[in-house]
């Protein structure tokens, strides 16, 4: 049995933090691996301590932002390490992440300011009988068993948490915050993000992802790497030969078609049957975000880039695959 590519969405066209790679082919006892990334925390703009915009030099020649840079190279390092049967997904993810900060010291060395870009993952590959997974973040999956049924995994609670917290913060240290226009808003909020995502993964109950200089959480400060359902990085194993398809995806693209009610699990499982349709609901998604303001977040980001006829919308990347 092995991974056979049906369809793949490419809407990485707003921040271009996302990167998709993959491997039909395998190694050894790896018949094929797929890793999503999805870059955050280094930014093309920032906002100083008196909350103006300063602009950061680009720091390769592409106008890629750090986050880009991180992101690429630790999904290449995934990506070959998986090849290695050796190596259970734990030691995949630990190992590429040292590697990774090892080929974009020379880059990021001198770039204090930038701070720990870090990327939202989920590698995927089946070793031998096993189908294997681990992620973490808002990327997110979806598998279609052969039985018919179908199971997603979507943004970690911990997020969401994280969020409301910061939300309560804004409003406790700016009573005023509310009456803003909507582009003050904006830079008081990305301020407060920034401040958030320089400490993802610090304190217990944080929220872990890959970053630049880290390390898998595997025993300081009582964190370690959850199976799924039970923390902000998990994992999962499945027989092969019970799957008929799954899709990945970066910046909660599959969590967004269902909660926005493009599609429900099976619609979107249809969809990624073929290009055609994926790009389709792909489309249906950014239509739907251009003219929404819902995701906070997004829509602060925005404003802060200069792009502020995006609404909330990002990027969104995903495959589609089928055990054959």
């Amino acid at each position: 049995m092995a991974l056979k590519l049906i369809s793949s969405l490419d809407m990485n066209d707003i921040k271009q933090e996302d990167v998709m790679l993959y491997d039909e082919g395998g190694q050894g006892n790896v018949s094929g691996a797929a890793v999503v990334a999805d870059g955050a925390t280094g930014f093309l703009k920032d906002v100083d301590v008196r909350g103006n915009l300063v602009s950061l030099p680009d720091i390769v020649s592409g106008g890629y932002s750090s986050a880009r840079v991180w992101a690429e190279k630790l999904a290449e390092r995934l990506l070959a390490n998986m090849a290695d049967e050796r190596l259970g997904l734990r030691q995949v993810l630990k190992l590429s992440v040292g590697e990774a900060t090892r080929q974009v010291q020379p880059l990021f060395g001198s770039c204090e300011r930038f701070r720990t870009p870090s990327a939202a993952v989920i590698a995927v590959r089946q070793r031998g009988s096993r189908w294997e997974a681990v992620g973490s973040g808002d990327c997110c999956l979806l598998l279609e068993y052969r039985d018919g049924r179908l199971e997603t995994v979507v943004g970690s609670p911990v997020l969401e948490k994280i969020r409301a917290a910061r939300e309560a913060e804004i409003r406790r240290e700016k009573p005023d915050f509310d009456n803003l226009p909507a582009e003050e808003k904006a830079k008081v909020r990305y301020f407060y993000m920034k401040q958030t995502r320089q400490s993802l993964g610090v304190f217990p109950g944080g929220y872990w992802v890959p970053f630049y200089g880290g390390d898998a959480p595997v025993s300081a400060a009582g964190r370690k790497i959850n199976y799924l359902n039970r923390g902000d990085v998990w994992e999962m194993s499945v027989s092969a030969s019970e799957l008929k398809s799954f899709m990945l995806s970066s910046d909660g693209f599959i969590e967004k078609v269902l909660k926005f009610g493009l599609a429900d699990a099976a619609e979107l499982a249809a969809a990624g049957k073929t290009f055609s349709s994926l790009a389709a609901l792909g489309q249906k998604l950014r239509q739907y975000e251009l003219k929404s303001a819902g995701d906070v977040s997004a829509s602060a980001m925005k404003v802060v880039q200069g792009r502020k006829e995006t609404g909330s919308a990002d990027d969104a990347t995903a495959m589609c695959f089928e055990i054959v």
